[in-house]
């Protein structure tokens, strides 16, 4: 069998296109790279790709070793510092397509307002209950855990109730509420409903009053947020 279609060519004329793939900075040389990567993978089939092409060819078993530990590594910060952020206290009525209440701990990132902005820009708070990817800590509500609620207010000049309907075009993905999973959430327009947020002293307190609109249907959620 001539060297290049034995199992050791073939690995490696796939290695070699996956690396002009993934670092070369010419859009035609990437494409071409594509298209004899993937004709070398069909060659070798998916078994041989995954398990006997790293066996063929050491060098791409430690690539990948390598690209998981990396992965493995920024999991675990973006989990560490998810779970350093303050806890704040949170009461949590919904009803709608998914209906229940919480109570609990939860921890919730606060980005006050950028000081340098360009003329014309408003200052914005932005305020998120976040999760780990693993789930932990996550309140249930209506049996469905409670993987992240987010906010924002536009146009924010310290603590006080704001009427969000009346900020100028404010972005349906600012607020978002994730119930169950992370890929349907349920978000806030004024098209959809009334949007009101009270900011307590010094930021330690929020009320939030939404209704939200997803797949699934419609929620209205009445949230408040007390730092613990």
């Amino acid at each position: 069998m001539p060297e290049e279609n034995s199992l050791g060519g073939l690995a490696k004329r796939w290695w070699k296109a996956k690396k002009t793939e993934l670092l070369t900075g010419n859009q035609r040389e990437r494409e071409y790279a594509e298209a004899q990567a993937g004709n070398a993978q069909r060659d070798l089939g998916d078994k041989v790709v995954s398990d006997l092409t790293f066996a063929a060819v050491p060098s791409l078993r430690r690539w990948k070793d390598n690209q998981d530990a990396a992965a493995a590594r920024r999991d675990a910060d973006a989990r560490a510092e998810i779970l350093a952020l303050p806890q704040f206290q949170l009461q949590l009525q919904v009803s709608g397509v998914v209906s229940g209440s919480t109570s609990g701990p939860v921890h919730v990132r606060v980005e006050p307002p950028e000081t340098d902005l360009d003329e014309g820009e408003q200052p914005e708070l932005r305020v998120a209950i976040e999760v780990p990817d693993d789930g932990e800590g996550a309140p249930l509500v209506g049996g469905q855990p409670l993987l992240r609620l987010c906010f924002a207010i536009e146009g924010y000049h310290g603590p006080g109730s704001y009427d969000l309907g009346a900020q100028d075009d404010p972005d349906p993905l600012d607020y978002e509420c994730d119930l169950g999973n992370r890929d349907e959430g349920y978000y806030w327009s004024p098209e959809i409903g009334p949007g009101q947020i009270t900011v307590g002293p010094d930021e330690r307190s929020f009320d939030v009053q939404l209704t939200m609109s997803g797949a699934a249907g419609e929620i209205t959620l009445t949230a408040r947020l007390d730092h613990a």
